[in-house]
């Protein structure tokens, strides 16, 4: 199951994302404003899946797979650089697979 949430006038968009690299949150953060509809989100959460059924994903979870697959580019680090949130955001898209 694939769960999505815009989340708007975040103050601790630095403790979430240390939540998030740390494992206590299960989920990836999203800059919004290069994702222009959820369904380019959920696009890139299914070719994640789909690449973890088959045990060829590029990253090393399903939450970086789905960074690394919203961007055309082949470089992991500038994908999830440009991708994912930053300390000093204050809107994220958190998206969540369910197993």
């Amino acid at each position: 199951t694939l769960s999505a949430v815009l989340v708007t006038n975040i103050k601790n968009c630095s403790e979430l994302r240390q939540r998030v690299i740390s494992g206590q949150l299960n989920c990836v953060l999203i800059k919004p404003s290069l994702v222009p509809s959820i369904i380019v989100a959920a696009t890139a959460a299914n070719k994640s899946c789909l690449a973890r059924s088959r045990n060829s994903m590029r990253t090393r979870s399903i939450n970086t797979e789905i960074l690394f697959n919203l961007s055309s580019s082949s470089n992991i680090t500038e994908s999830l650089t440009k991708f994912g949130s930053s300390d000093t955001d204050t809107e994220v898209l958190i998206v969540s697979i369910d197993d």
